[in-house]
């Protein structure tokens, strides 16, 4: 059986490796031993990670609506009758559709706008990095991010709620890596990633505050990396 946290990490890192240049071999890329992946460059470099996402709790109390909206949108995608269904299957197959949805529409007016949204979907791009949908859709869908995921081979749907902060939890999440043990013979790092939250305006700079005021740490490196702009925010210390 497939373990979706473990795909979805190695999604996540794979991308944080390509926008950090890590210039990491893909096929090294394996679970760690007391840590969450371990990996090696091409030049043979052995690296190792442990991941954590950071999102602040209040925000993460809105997730059984945004996980409702990705159930509802999964399950009709694989068990409806509904044929553009079939056919976004096929034509996004190794594909996450991050679906953003307006501010204050959930479930209920998406179920009443779904067939139209599968309409809209099989006849779009499968080339561009965001769709923007058609102005009858926008009382319900902002817009849908098409992201290549590993096997196995089939298209998801992922519901990352409204663009909003509610609190930065970045540091507390750092905080409670740094408390726990890890194995000593092996040079750590620590990648912190938005993946369901964005990053708030100036995270990297409150992180780095934080990192520069504490008396030790078991990571050699600490990174901060904002899937949702795929873009490296901070690397401490940036050596």
């Amino acid at each position: 059986m497939a373990d979706r946290q473990w795909e979805e990490e190695r999604t996540i890192f794979d991308r944080f490796s390509a926008a950090a240049e890590l210039d990491v071999a893909p096929e090294s890329v394996r679970r760690g031993e007391g840590y969450d992946i371990a990996c090696s460059t091409r030049s043979g470099r052995q690296l190792a990670f442990e991941l954590t996402e950071a999102a602040d709790e209040r925000w993460a109390a809105s997730l059984g609506q945004m996980m409702s909206v990705s159930a509802l949108l999964n399950e009709a995608l694989h068990n409806s009758a509904d044929p553009n269904a079939a056919v976004i299957r096929q034509r996004f197959a190794g594909f996450e559709l991050s679906i953003l949805l307006m501010p204050g529409a959930g479930a209920r007016l998406l179920r009443r706008h779904l067939s139209a949204i599968f309409r809209w979907l099989a006849e779009a791009p499968t080339d561009k990095a965001e769709l923007e949908p058609p102005t009858a859709l926008r009382i319900v869908v902002k817009q849908v991010k098409p992201r290549a995921i590993f096997p196995p081979p089939l298209v998801l749907f992922h519901s990352p709620g409204s663009a909003m902060w509610l609190g930065d939890e970045t540091n507390r999440a750092i905080r409670q890596k740094l408390a726990k043990p890890y194995p000593r013979d092996i040079e750590l790092q620590l990648l912190v990633y938005y993946h369901l939250q964005p990053s708030m305006p100036g995270a990297g700079e409150r992180v780095l505050a934080m990192l520069e005021g504490a008396d030790a740490h078991a990571f050699s490196t600490v990174w901060l990396y904002d899937e949702h702009s795929n873009r490296v925010l901070l690397r401490y210390p940036d050596i």
